[in-house]
């Protein structure tokens, strides 16, 4: 009896003992289940979130997709609008650079007519290398006597008389200048005067007064450079009254308060006295000499005047500008 009982509560015990390790265990897996279903809920949270991120993923892909072919189409646009603009900027270059050429061609067409429509454009080319060219040939079968200066020079006067007739200056319309052309501002009008260089003048053999007394004093200027090789002052004097008129002449100043006034459109003049019915070159005082000038050549009287000085090449002074009276004061005064 003693020994079933030991045995029975032994067995009571084992199965104590076992019931605590099952309940342990089973204490440890459902803590094990609690962290797995914890962890299943979790994922499968995360699994929804995935989805729904996968879902605006997707959607954000799809609008990329489309807004990649929108994209593609405007670059495919812009790349025709770029073509189109590349070949109106290349066309636009082009006629630009027409524009350009023609300007500039223009503005040296209007250099080098304007000497024949404004007298300080004109004065510029009379004594220029090529004018000096020209004319050194027709100076030298002129004069017979380089170093008689006197000689030469009425021989040069009648020369130029002789060989060039006077004739007045057909109409013409002075062309706009660069700046009027762009402006498109341009209102024609008739030019005042037309000019000739010395060279044309002698090669056509007629002009005004303005042509002759420059082709004048072109060869005279020849003449004492090339010929009598001494550089004396001379005057090429363009005078004016208040109706508009003008006349251009030579005067050659002398000192002493003296001097030449020659002119060789009409009849060859120079101021002198006279002897034996010829006239021979003759420094006269300034005064007298101008007052012969006037009676001999019937110009009537002048309101102003302009006097240059012109030497090689290109080298042009306005050495004077104002009354008749003051003109002859201000020659008396320099040839002291």
């Amino acid at each position: 009896m003693a020994r079933t009982s030991t045995f029975l509560i032994a067995l009571l015990l084992v199965s104590l003992v076992a019931n605590a390790a099952l309940f342990g265990a089973f204490m440890g897996m459902k803590s094990s289940y609690d962290y797995l279903f914890n962890q299943k809920e979790y994922y499968k949270e995360r699994s929804m979130e995935l989805e729904e991120q996968l879902k605006n993923l997707n959607a954000s892909i799809e609008m990329y997709k489309h807004n990649a072919e929108v994209y593609k189409k405007e670059y495919e646009q812009l790349s025709r609008d770029y073509r189109d603009l590349e070949s109106k900027y290349y066309s636009l270059y082009q006629e630009l650079s027409e524009y350009k050429r023609l300007e500039n061609n223009y503005k040296a067409y209007y250099s080098d007519i304007s000497r024949y429509f404004f007298l300080e454009d004109f004065l510029k080319n009379i004594l220029t290398e090529e004018q000096e060219k020209a004319l050194k040939p027709y100076v030298s079968k002129t004069v017979s006597d380089p170093k008689a200066l006197s000689t030469s020079l009425k021989e040069i006067t009648t020369f130029v008389s002789e060989h060039v007739k006077y004739a007045a200056d057909p109409p013409m319309i002075i062309p706009p200048s660069p700046e009027v052309a762009k402006l498109s501002t341009y209102v024609p009008r008739d030019a005042p005067n037309l000019f000739q260089l010395p060279s044309e003048t002698l090669k056509r053999g007629y002009g005004d007064c303005d042509d002759i007394n420059s082709l004048l004093y072109a060869m005279i200027k020849v003449y004492l450079k090339d010929f009598y090789g001494e550089n004396y002052v001379l005057y090429l004097a363009v005078a004016t009254r208040r109706s508009g008129e003008g006349h251009l002449f030579v005067i050659l100043p002398i000192k002493g308060g003296k001097m030449v006034v020659l002119d060789a459109s009409g009849s060859a003049y120079w101021s002198g006295v006279e002897v034996f019915g010829e006239r021979f070159m003759f420094s006269g005082y300034i005064r007298e000499a101008w007052s012969d000038y006037l009676e001999e050549t019937g110009l009537e009287k002048f309101d102003d005047v302009r006097i240059y000085r012109l030497e090689f090449y290109g080298f042009v002074k306005k050495e004077f500008e104002g009354s008749i009276e003051e003109m002859l004061n201000w020659l008396e005064e320099t040839t002291k």
